[in-house]
Formats: structure tokens, C-alpha cells, sequence
């Protein structure tokens, strides 16, 4: 190693990496051989949280720990999402905690891409960029995958699910936690934490209450992951249910946060019940038409870009149900049993 390369090393951040983990011990698997490929010289040490009493993930963890040097295995009884982070991040040495998801896989270059916007974005206290449908995911995952990347299906929270122009600083609707490097800084001297008692959506009220003490957020594309999809349509509704939970929490708050973006399927779900229920006069139902027309073209552009009728076919099936299901949970505000998700 040259000098120049010790001194970089010397000014460069180090990483610690947290991985949250429940009874899905293949796809641990998978995220850790994927750290094995990338460039771990600025990974401080890799946290496996092991959320509740479940052997065989601690034994999938395990069976990496001589071959990743610095991991750590964190068992902890089982708790909601964001406590279980919080409480790996007060263990944590790293300038920078690195969340991934247990279903992600990192590329070879993500920390040494996220060392270099740092190094080139020193006021960030915040670092993200999408989460990608694998290549090899299967028909249904690939559907639900394009339904997230698009505007129709996720509005502006697509930039969470699909590249595009960047890096540039962001508001909280760009972000996601199975990919997402926090300043340690925001932990142990801002004071913050996650809220534990949200159902879903704990990085966006963390984005948003950093960003009004003045620390800013920095989305860039190229600090892209893998991110595996749900594999059937119950477990994907289910997260998505979640999501519109998590964001009437957030709401309830966090009033300023409140945006028509995040009413709009609540909205489509109560037209629908009015329509239902009330004979309305036949100009009424000019919305829901406008609303199918828009989601059969983008459907039709879909499966001609990806050539597969079978993907545009889930993909206009899956718009409409993912939009009833987070306006659902939005509107009851009660989370799932946890067995469910």
C-alpha cells in the first residue's frame, strides 16, 4: 500500500454494517456471501441482529464469522424493527452505520462508492440510494418490483425502487432502510433514535426530524442494492398494508409531514366504498375510468418494454390492490400480527 493510499484510508469513514435478520436464514445466507465479494477495507465490523430466539439464523450468521472479519452476532428477544436497530446502533463503533436488509445483496463497490460521496458531500449526514429488483427474481417479484419503480404504482417514493438523475439532496420519500448509511453522529449526539412503535416507515420519520435540525440527506443512484421481492401476493400486500400504517403513525406524529401523496390510495378506497354502497350518478364513476385507463396503459408500456404480456398482465392486476392495501392500513392505522408479514 502506497502512502497515498494510508492517508486516504486515514481521512476515509468506517463503516459499520447492520443487518436485521428473522427466520429467513437462506436469504442471510445470501447477504453475507455478498459481503464476502465486496470491498470490506472501510468496514469497521458487520452486526447481524438476530431478532428473537431463532437458531437457524444465528446458525447461517455463524457460519461466516471466520470468513468476515469484524462480524458480530447480536441476539436480541424479539422486538419491533426499530427498537431492535436502536439497540444494535448503541453498539456500533463505526463513523457510519450501514443499514442493509437481510433480503439485499451489496455490489463489490458500494462502501467505497458511498466512502467517495461522502468524502465528496461532507455536510451529509445522511446517504441512500435505491433498492433494485434482482435480475434473477422470478415473474410475480419482477411485477410487484415494476408496480414500486413506477409513478403510478409508488408516486414520488419510486426514487427508493428505480435509478435515476443524481446524487442530489432529498426529502425522506427518497429513501428506504435496507439500504440506507446514517452519521453515527445523528445516534450519539443529536439524540436520535428510531421510533420503535412504528409499524413500518421508521427511516422517514428519522429522515425528516435529521433534516429540521439542519443535517441533510444525500440520494445518489449509483449507491444501488438488490433487494429481493416478496415471493406471493398475500406477503406482498401484507408489507404494503404495513406501509400505509406506518405512514398514518408518522402522521399522527409528525403533522408536517402530511402530504396528498400519502392520501391519495386512502382517497381511491373510500371513492370505491361510495361507489359501492350509494347508486352516484353515472358521471361519478368518470374518475375510476380515468384511473383504469391510466393504469392499462402503463401496463401495455410495461410488458412491451420488458416483452412479456404475463408481467403486464400482474402489473395492471397489482396497481389497483397495492393502492387498496396501503390506503387500508392507512385508514385503520392497526398493524398485522407480525406471523403475517
Amino acid at each position: 500500500m502506497t502512502a497515498a493510499s494510508e492517508n486516504r484510508l486515514e481521512r476515509a469513514p468506517f463503516f459499520s454494517v447492520i443487518i436485521l435478520t428473522h427466520k429467513r436464514p437462506e436469504l442471510l445466507q445470501a447477504c453475507l456471501s455478498s459481503l464476502l465479494a465486496a470491498e470490506r477495507i472501510l468496514v469497521r465490523e458487520v452486526l447481524v441482529v438476530v431478532n428473537g430466539n431463532n437458531p437457524e439464523d444465528a446458525l447461517a450468521a455463524r457460519s461466516f464469522s471466520s470468513r468476515i472479519p469484524g462480524m458480530k452476532i447480536v441476539p436480541l428477544a424479539r422486538q419491533s424493527r426499530g427498537a431492535a436497530r436502536n439497540a444494535a446502533a448503541a453498539q456500533a463503533q463505526g463513523d457510519w452505520l450501514y443499514f442493509l436488509d437481510d433480503d439485499v445483496e451489496a455490489p463489490p463497490g458500494l462502501f467505497s462508492d458511498a466512502a467517495r460521496l461522502l468524502a465528496e458531500h461532507g455536510e451529509a449526514w445522511i446517504l441512500g440510494g435505491p433498492n433494485l429488483t434482482p435480475p434473477d427474481s422470478g415473474l410475480f417479484e419482477r411485477a410487484s418490483g415494476l408496480v414500486l419503480e413506477s409513478w403510478i404504482g409508488a408516486g414520488p417514493m419510486r426514487r427508493r425502487y428505480a435509478s435515476g438523475p443524481g446524487p442530489r439532496w432529498a426529502d425522506e420519500k427518497s429513501f428506504a432502510l435496507c439500504n440506507l448509511c446514517i452519521r453515527a453522529a445523528a445516534f450519539r449526539e443529536a439524540g436520535l433514535r428510531f421510533a420503535p412503535e412504528l409499524a413500518s416507515a421508521e427511516e422517514n420519520l428519522f429522515v425528516t426530524q435529521l433534516r429540521s435540525l439542519g443535517r441533510p440527506a444525500l440520494y445518489a443512484p449509483s449507491l444501488a442494492v438488490y433487494h429481493r421481492r416478496r415471493a406471493s401476493l398475500g406477503t406482498f400486500l401484507a408489507q404494503v398494508y404495513e406501509s400505509g400504517v406506518g405512514r398514518r403513525q408518522i402522521i399522527r406524529k409528525l403533522s408536517k409531514t402530511a402530504q396528498a401523496v400519502f392520501f391519495f390510495p386512502a382517497i381511491l378506497v373510500l371513492y370505491a366504498l361510495f361507489l359501492a354502497v350509494i347508486r352516484p350518478p353515472a358521471f361519478s364513476w368518470a374518475l375510476p375510468a380515468l384511473y383504469s385507463l391510466a393504469v392499462t396503459a402503463e401496463a401495455v408500456r410495461r410488458a412491451l418494454r420488458k416483452k412479456s404480456a404475463a408481467v403486464g398482465l400482474l402489473f395492471a392486476l397489482l396497481v389497483p390492490l397495492s393502492h387498496a392495501a396501503y390506503g387500508a392500513g392507512f385508514l385503520t392505522g392497526r398493524p398485522l400480527p407480525r406471523s403475517l408479514i
